[in-house]
């Protein structure tokens, strides 16, 4: 039986957790033997707790590097003899590097993140020179990964997400049973976002936009911000917000009190069965700046959801020359507004983009293709 080990010590809640557990699931149900190594407690832990063929085996936090890490999971390498070793964030590659200084295993890295500043001093050669291979889903980031990290382009893949395609179909029934429970009328017309509250991802300009929506449409728009901060620290007791994240929280907070847009701007916490709520939105909306490729933009996209993204990142390589989709140049409250004014003046081209963007998902992102790419990657 192959074996693969993921590091992930991340305490967060987010696309990324999701999906890098999504994957360990998936490889685990194709044959791997899966060991992961990660944070007891975490949200990563609760989800795959629930899978026995994956071993968990706990680090410690690793907001800095943590030398107690770089030993317990060289250990482990020895130990249960990994083949193979896959990271999942700028620390874990760190972490995982150093333990596998003498290349005891074959180290992958997955980037999700657009890499944005040249790393090419000494001891970024020896973090990332080592790599077997850098992954990313995104030809942008990959541009990127080439130019600011000193790996050999040669070593550099594309893979795209893996999407469960057969579970994202429409539920009217359970649609309806969530827009009466956030108290939306038959009439209105919900334009969402799924993401963390943090400056780039500029979910309070979205808030922000519904002033500039035309007069004639704004009693029937709500608009929902689905997410939370991102998380410093959390235990089962506790979980402590980034102090960063939590202003522009309250600034939220108070944009929507100051002008009594409570029944249209609803804050709803973080979802972990988030696909109920984009089954129940009916545009969707990414303003992320220097987005690397979202992956609710693919799974919105796969529900038949109209979309609008920033001209940012990996996200025109999602949406295209607007094929599927309305590209936006700026994340300010007027653009978003402009966008999602122009989809409510015509049906017709909300149900044409719709329609486009979901063909379009179904060919590129399913796990099949996702697996086998990865595993060419291995070299399994």
């Amino acid at each position: 039986m192959k074996k693969i080990l993921h590091i992930l010590l991340s305490g967060s809640r987010g696309g990324l957790e999701l999906y890098v557990c999504r994957l360990m699931q998936k490889q685990a149900e194709a044959g791997f033997e899966v060991f992961a190594f990660i944070l007891e407690n975490s949200e990563v832990h609760k989800i795959l707790a629930q899978n026995s063929a994956i071993r968990c085996i706990f680090g410690k936090p690793n907001r800095r590097l943590h030398w107690q890490n770089i030993r317990h999971l060289r250990k482990i390498l020895k130990t249960y003899q990994i083949p193979l070793l896959h990271s999942h964030n700028s620390l874990d590659v760190w972490t995982a590097s150093l333990a596998n200084y003498d290349k005891i295993c074959k180290h992958f890295y997955s980037a999700y993140i657009m890499i944005g500043a040249k790393k090419k001093l000494p001891h970024y050669y020896f973090i990332y020179g080592n790599l077997e291979a850098a992954i990313s889903t995104s030809l942008v980031t990959n541009e990127a990964l080439a130019q600011n990290l000193p790996i050999n382009p040669d070593k550099i893949h594309l893979v795209r997400y893996g999407v469960d395609t057969e579970k994202l179909s429409p539920n009217s029934e359970k649609r309806e049973q969530i827009r009466k429970q956030w108290g939306v009328a038959e009439n209105q017309i919900v334009i969402g976002t799924l993401a963390r509250i943090t400056k780039f991802k500029n979910v309070k300009e979205l808030a922000q936009a519904f002033l500039h929506i035309e007069e004639k449409f704004r009693k029937k728009v709500v608009i929902w911000l689905i997410g939370e901060p991102s998380i410093l620290y959390s235990d089962e007791k506790t979980t402590i917000y980034q102090p960063e994240d939590l202003a522009i929280e309250q600034e939220i907070q108070e944009f929507v009190q100051k002008h009594s847009l409570q029944t249209h701007i609803i804050r709803i916490p973080f979802q972990k069965d988030y696909i109920a709520y984009l089954n129940a939105m009916d545009i969707f909306v990414l303003a992320s700046q220097h987005e690397m490729y979202s992956l609710s933009m693919i799974e919105a996209m796969l529900m038949g959801k109209p979309v609008i993204g920033l001209a940012s990142g990996g996200t025109p390589e999602q949406i295209g020359n607007n094929e599927r989709g309305l590209l936006i140049q700026e994340a300010t409250p007027q653009a978003i507004a402009q966008a999602i004014n122009l989809y409510l003046e015509s049906p017709e081209l909300m149900q044409e983009k719709a329609q486009a963007a979901q063909t379009w998902a179904l060919r590129e992102h399913n796990w099949h293709n996702t697996l086998a790419e990865y595993n060419k990657v291995y070299g399994v």
